[in-house]
């Protein structure tokens, strides 16, 4: 089978890395993390606890590179880390960031289709968001469908997550779907992540987190949760634990949270 390695691009993530590496650990063959000195939006902060929890990543097989820079840009960086991947003679590059899970075995059976349609360059995914811990999730399924893998030496990003490729195609939900944890956070996390979004405004943000996130604890009916397009998160529903990936399992009986 082609090689493949899996490729994040990271700035002040410690919270759910350590899950999502352990979650796509053998379905890969190595692992780049990039780490750059500078945010692409708002203000450069202390990154020691992100060292410290790539440094304590489990790594039995040696797969994990770290390669540390400054990009001033999303498509720049990203653009690097294929570059990168490439030199380490891999033919895919998994596109992660430290957010997502996966089921193992789907990531796996995820691979095994996409290399056996060697004229496809570039597979898109479905993913279900979920909504302040594990227990919840956003329904219906966004229709935003990032890219996860890509054919090493046929691609390139021109903006945020979208590169550029020939041939695009959908890998099937029912062989793999991606669990995407941007909104199940703290308060603290959460505000720093908006604090450093670009495009959206200060003022805007404090109404949303009084009227939608903070409120939905009172009134989990609450609907159009998104802060910026409402009815992209039209409701928050329960996830059940069985559906859980594996490595995120343990979390459901706790705060929901690491």
């Amino acid at each position: 089978m082609p090689s493949m390695c899996a490729v994040y691009n990271i700035y002040n993530e410690d919270y759910w890395l350590p899950y999502s590496v352990a979650s796509i650990y053998s379905a890969v063959d190595q692992i780049l993390i990039l780490v750059s000195d500078t945010p692409w939006y708002g203000s450069a902060i202390d990154q020691k606890e992100t060292f410290t929890c790539i440094e304590s990543l489990a790594d039995p097989e040696k797969k994990i590179r770290v390669l540390k820079g400054s990009w001033s840009s999303e498509p720049e960086q990203r653009n690097t880390s294929l570059a990168a991947a490439s030199v380490l003679e891999a033919s895919y590059a998994l596109i992660i960031d430290a957010d997502e899970i996966y089921h193992s075995h789907e990531l796996m059976n995820a691979r095994t289709y996409a290399t056996a349609h060697p004229d496809v360059d570039c597979w898109h995914i479905n993913w279900i968001t979920y909504w302040k811990s594990v227990r919840h999730r956003i329904d219906p399924l966004e229709s935003y469908q990032p890219v996860v893998l890509v054919k090493l030496g046929q691609v390139a990003y021109v903006e945020t997550r979208n590169p550029v490729g020939a041939k695009h195609q959908l890998i099937p939900p029912e062989i793999a779907l991606c669990h995407h944890m941007s909104y199940a956070l703290s308060n603290e996390r959460l505000t720093l992540k908006h604090i450093s979004f670009s495009g959206h405004s200060q003022s805007a943000y404090d109404s949303w987190f009084e009227t939608k996130w903070n409120a939905w604890d009172e009134n989990p009916h609450i609907e159009e949760l998104h802060p910026n397009t409402p009815s992209t998160f039209m409701r928050a529903v329960p996830m059940p634990k069985e559906l859980l990936p594996a490595t995120i399992r343990d979390l459901y009986d706790g705060t929901g949270l690491p």
